[in-house]
């Protein structure tokens, strides 16, 4: 062994403290970095599974209004898979202890089966009744904000009529995780909220029946 090899020896036990305690800090960032990146791949299939799960579409088209023999068409586009049309709506929702109406897009889905595209996770509650009448699902954010349960009523000013819905179900969707108002910087749930009903009925409200407005 050199001189020089157990100068070095002697020089690191003389400053082992030092020496544990900048191991032990690299290893707890070395952690950090491995749970760091841990949490990261567990987040994004996570992810993709909910998206996966519940169809999230890929493209999205939003149109004043067109004929539903339109979606034929759009189903023949090379590489389309599968195409939902539906009708979407913007509303003022009146909440009790709002100084002015709230804002909801409210989304026709079916009643009688899952969309194709763009599904509802339920959280709490349950799904529209087919047979049902002024029937509403509401985001989770916006019923939160406003402690809204199954079973309780809100009232929405539908094209131009007020009218009192009830609240069956709260749920998430994959098109509606970061839900934000048109033209605002950050979300705020407590004036904004996405809702869901029949599509039939939100249709006939807006006179868009045989229509749609987004796909």
């Amino acid at each position: 062994m050199y001189a020089l090899d157990r100068k070095l020896l002697r020089d690191l036990w003389a400053l082992r403290t030092q020496n544990l305690a900048i191991s032990l800090v690299i290893a707890c960032g070395v952690g950090m970095i491995i749970m760091s990146l841990s949490t990261q791949r567990s987040l994004e299939i996570t992810r993709e599974r909910f998206y996966d799960e519940n169809r999230f579409g890929e493209v999205f088209v939003e149109l004043k209004r067109a004929p539903d023999s339109l979606r034929d068409r759009l189903e023949e586009i090379p590489g389309m898979r599968d195409v939902q049309t539906r009708v979407v709506v913007s509303a003022f929702l009146d909440v009790e202890g709002l100084d002015q109406p709230a804002v909801g897009r409210i989304n026709g889905i079916p009643s009688e089966h899952l969309p194709v595209l763009n599904r509802i996770h339920l959280r709490a509650g349950r799904n529209l009744d087919p047979l049902g009448q002024h029937e509403v699902i509401l985001s989770e954010a916006f019923a939160g904000a406003h402690q809204f349960e199954p079973g309780d009523k809100l009232k929405v000013i539908i094209n131009g009529r007020l009218q009192l819905m009830h609240v069956v179900g709260i749920a998430l969707s994959p098109e509606s995780i970061y839900e934000i108002q048109p033209g605002q910087m950050i979300p705020d749930p407590s004036s904004y909220g996405v809702l869901w009903m029949d599509e039939r009925e939100l249709a006939a409200a807006f006179d868009m029946e045989g229509a749609f407005n987004s796909a």
